[in-house]
């Protein structure tokens, strides 16, 4: 399920041409750092299955972060996903970016999906984090503090 969840954003950034990644988050407590893989930069995981990724694209389309806000949501909504709140972050290092807040139902169970993106230079850094309402509705606070940690080269 985690991976249809993170898979969506992959489909819906589909416009966007990979480049190598250097977007990391602190990892935060109670999360393991997975390896990084061709796709994600970065990845961590909870005990409970909640995820956490970045990675980073070339903006080829010079889009803004309202264009490429926009363009998730569109996506997004079009799969099922229901946005339940949007609002701009700003990393601690001072990237500006805008958040996507969504539940979607997977075999009757909630799921709760959140992007977020910013823009530095050439590039879209994108987070995300999904998981199981359940067990993602404690860990907001500390998907919070995480997501403003972003570091890119």
């Amino acid at each position: 399920m985690k991976s249809t969840l993170l898979a969506v954003v992959l489909f819906s950034l589909s416009a966007l041409a990979g480049c190598a990644s250097a977007a990391k988050l602190e990892t935060p407590s109670g999360f393991a750092t997975l390896e990084r893989d061709d796709t994600f930069a970065y990845r961590a995981l909870s005990a409970k299955g909640v995820v956490i990724a970045t990675r980073t694209e070339k903006n080829e389309l010079k889009g803004n972060t309202e264009f490429w806000s926009e363009s998730i949501d569109l996506k997004l909504s079009r799969s099922g996903y229901v946005k339940k709140a949007e609002k701009n972050v700003r990393s601690n290092a001072g990237i500006e970016g805008r958040q996507l807040r969504y539940s979607v139902d997977r075999q009757g169970r909630e799921h709760r999906y959140w992007v977020t993106v910013f823009l530095k230079g050439d590039r879209v850094l994108v987070v995300e984090a999904t998981g199981d309402a359940q067990h993602f509705g404690p860990l907001e606070p500390t998907i919070e503090q995480a997501i403003v940690t972003l570091k890119a080269d």
